[in-house]
């Protein structure tokens, strides 16, 4: 189950600094027969479940979930591996836990077709086998889940990724999934779509809710499009009340509200854009590495990952503000589209309005070191004649946020902390790629600034010692950790395990690779981590893998 944290803060507090210390780290095969390799995807998402002290980790690349026992935290192990093969099913792309139910999310093979949910019982050290509590079917690729607080109801998102379906492009509706128990079980689920916004598809527009696929009426045969097939969920959270779900659309830069009692929408908000002149970047990956420069540029949000807290009595939402293009390819999604492109390419194409964008950033868009080779928005931030790139649009917000979860204002920004803090820490990987297991870490630095940069991918919330604290981490392999004071963030470390000077194969043989690709991220407070102390895991994609760290107060005041 998703944290929550409420918390009264009438009064200024000090917390020494936190800082983080490595304990426990286990790597996962990729398959039943033991096998190990980098970049396989074999650890993508975990949950935590704290009766039993039990990390359930399922990945991407696999179709194995593994339940690893965490009772010593220095000594992660593998109780038991399950294998999902049910045919017609693709990816595993969630799982979420509750005190008595286990939930995995699954994909069918050919992305479009309807997904399901599997439950199952929490596996005791008891047991030889992970036992099925049911199967429902869910919507068009479901790719994230929550819990209420009581575990009565959960709430699927289902993306509706484009793809094929017997040879021909298809956009199916991205739609929620939800499923509420009864004195039996789980009964039947609800599914609820999208279309009901599109008669409001201009006012959306108008608020600055963005509408990236609109169809194409020139492809043989035509792929349909509208804007409820354009709004694709990422994540979910529900609030501490189980009232209501907050879902986030990554690619439309906004947040769906939905009230789970009476089952309706509340809104479609809009988050806005982030002014880069009060922030510095590194926008390139050929400036030679760390170069955070300031840009009379914008950017999206676009959050990744959500969640949900209470202070003084107001609801806010927490996001991890990744970023996202829309992109198909025809080998992978039998269709050609991408909303970003190059900055230079776009100006060499003509896109670009050279009498209004400022001599500055036409200046830096020539330039590679500078705005030349980042990806902006080839639709977004035009001229008065909506026909030119006026005010470029980059992806991503390259910080973690707080949003007043009634109306939708932002609060509060970490700006340039992340990339700033990992460039004075760990510049040697400083918005590192992990792509390439024949290069090191070193060799990858600064891929990653032309697209998302520190590219946030996760956060959870908890407490220390009573007070509200926020972790959260990026592609990279960085781990953050925050105090949340009032309605702002303080920053307090951050941490980065594993090597840097050899290759990723040789790391990962090794055990020195660390967490590289972190897609998912999770807090144990001292009520229930294993160590009875704070605690945070980290999961690494390419690595697949699950670090564990302690999160302790150094003494030392900031």
């Amino acid at each position: 189950m998703r944290s929550l944290i409420i918390f009264l803060l009438s009064t200024p507090f000090v917390l020494s600094i936190l800082q983080f210390r490595e304990r426990g780290y286990v790597k996962l095969p990729y398959n039943t027969a033991g096998s190990f390799g980098f970049g396989r995807n074999g650890a993508t998402k975990a949950r935590y479940h704290a009766p039993t002290r039990m990390l359930y980790v399922i990945g991407t690349g696999t179709n194995l979930m593994h339940i690893i026992d965490l009772t010593n935290p220095d000594a992660p192990a593998i109780l038991y591996t399950h294998q999902f093969n049910t045919a017609g099913d693709g990816e595993i792309t969630d799982v979420q836990t509750c005190s008595d139910t286990i939930a995995v999310t699954i994909a069918s093979n050919n992305k479009v077709s309807v997904g399901h949910v599997e439950l199952f019982l929490p596996f005791t050290k008891n047991d030889n086998t992970l036992t099925l509590l049911g199967r429902l079917a869910a919507g068009s690729y479901p790719k994230d889940m929550a819990f209420n607080s009581d575990c009565s109801r959960l709430v699927v998102v289902n993306e509706g990724k484009l793809g094929l379906l017997n040879g021909v492009v298809n956009d199916p509706q991205g739609s929620m999934t939800i499923i509420v128990r009864n004195d039996q079980g789980f009964p039947p689920e609800v599914n609820v779509n999208f279309q009901s916004f599109d008669n409001r598809v201009l006012e959306y527009v108008s608020k600055g809710v963005r509408y990236v696929f609109r169809g194409d009426s020139t492809a043989n045969p035509p792929v349909e499009g509208s804007f409820s097939k354009d709004l694709e969920p990422e994540s979910v959270v529900i609030d501490d009340v189980g009232r209501y779900a907050y879902i986030s659309l990554q690619e439309n830069n906004a947040i769906l509200k939905f009230d789970l009692t009476n089952n309706q929408f509340i809104d479609i908000y809009p988050l806005g854009v982030k002014n880069w002149t009060s922030f510095d970047m590194d926008a390139s990956d050929r400036d030679g590495g760390p170069n955070l420069k300031r840009h009379n540029i914008y950017s999206f949000y676009q959050p990744r990952d959500l969640r949900y807290g209470v202070i003084n009595g107001q609801g806010y939402l927490l996001t991890a503000n990744t970023g996202a293009m829309k992109q198909w390819t025809l080998a992978n999604d039998g269709y050609e589209f991408s909303d970003g492109m190059r900055a230079r390419a776009l100006r060499n194409g003509g896109a670009i309005d050279e009498a209004l964008v400022g001599a500055d950033v036409l200046a830096k868009i020539n330039n590679d070191a500078d705005l030349g080779r980042l990806h902006i928005g080839t639709f977004d931030g035009l001229n008065n004649n909506q026909q030119l790139i006026q005010y470029p649009h980059a992806f991503g917000g390259r910080s973690v946020a707080m949003w007043n979860s009634v109306t939708f204002q932002r609060v509060y920004d970490t700006g340039d902390d992340l990339e700033r803090e990992a460039m004075n820490k760990y510049p040697i990987t400083f918005n590192g790629e992990t792509n390439n297991a024949n290069l090191s870490p070193s060799g990858e630095m600064d891929l990653r600034s032309d697209d998302y940069g520190v590219e946030p991918t996760a956060l959870d919330i908890g407490s220390f010692n009573g007070a509200p604290v926020m972790v959260t981490a990026s592609r990279s392999g960085f781990i953050y950790v925050y105090n949340v004071v009032g309605t702002a963030l303080s920053f307090q470390s951050v941490h980065r395990r594993g090597g840097t000077s050899q290759t990723w194969n040789n790391l990962y043989n090794s055990n020195q690779a660390g967490d590289a690709l972190i897609t998912d991220v999770g807090y144990m407070d001292e009520a229930t981590s294993p160590s009875g102390q704070p605690m945070a895991y980290a999961v690494g994609s390419a690595s697949s893998s699950i670090g564990l760290y302690d999160i302790y107060d150094d003494g030392n005041t900031k």
